[in-house]
């Protein structure tokens, strides 16, 4: 079992977790912030960033109820899969978005990113959630099969993306995208392939780290 302060410390991470990714979905679905653009609460669920918050939410959720459980002495963790997904499909976001940022130097999309709920979802929810999972984070052991479900959850969003296409619905893309470049099925499945690979490379160090600092 951990020792007290890293389960309290885990207990105040999560609990700050759960509240920061409440507090952004609440301004993503209903709009109530000064200068928020109105917005169909139904888009909001077509995007990764979303999704895979949602993900981090649960995990968060979960872990906050393992350490409680554990801090009064009843050790029933029964698996870190959970917190595992979140952490990993959030970090994809992560990476992406700003690696895209870097390499199309568009400081003006950054400011953008820090003055939205984005700053939330795009980088303070992922960087919590990597620190807390890795360092805080109940110790259960992270197999190599553990990192497909982050994959399997990106190539369902990719799924995702391509019914949307072929409905002709809108799809998640930014509209100065759109204007870019002439989105294909093609691009969507190259873009989702990509973000599969990249999520296989996140859990693989993920999983690395994670078992590395277990506080055994």
């Amino acid at each position: 079992m951990r020792n007290k302060s890293v389960i309290i410390t885990s207990i105040i991470i999560n609990s700050i977790l759960i509240v920061l990714e409440l507090f952004a979905f609440s301004e993503i679905f209903f709009r109530y912030l000064p200068g928020s653009v109105s917005f169909k609460w139904t888009y909001s669920l077509t995007y990764y960033t979303n999704l895979s918050n949602m993900l981090l939410l649960i995990g968060s959720i979960y872990s906050l109820i393992q350490d409680i459980y554990e801090l009064k002495g009843i050790y029933k963790i029964k698996s870190a899969l959970p917190k595992f997904l979140g952490v990993v499909s959030t970090l994809v976001t992560f990476f992406t978005v700003w690696i895209l940022v870097i390499i199309s130097k568009e400081i003006k999309y950054g400011i953008e990113i820090q003055e939205s709920m984005w700053l939330f979802m795009h980088t303070i929810c992922p960087t919590l959630g990597f620190i807390s999972f890795i360092f805080f984070n109940e110790k259960k052991y992270i197999k190599y099969t553990d990192i497909i479900y982050p994959a399997v959850f990106t190539l369902l969003y990719t799924i995702l993306v391509l019914i949307l296409f072929f409905l002709n619905l809108r799809i998640p893309y930014e509209s100065n995208l759109s204007k870019d470049f002439n989105i294909t099925w093609y691009f969507i499945v190259c873009c989702g392939l990509i973000e599969v690979v990249v999520s296989l490379l996140i859990g693989l160090i993920i999983r690395f780290f994670k078992n590395l600092f277990r506080n055994e």
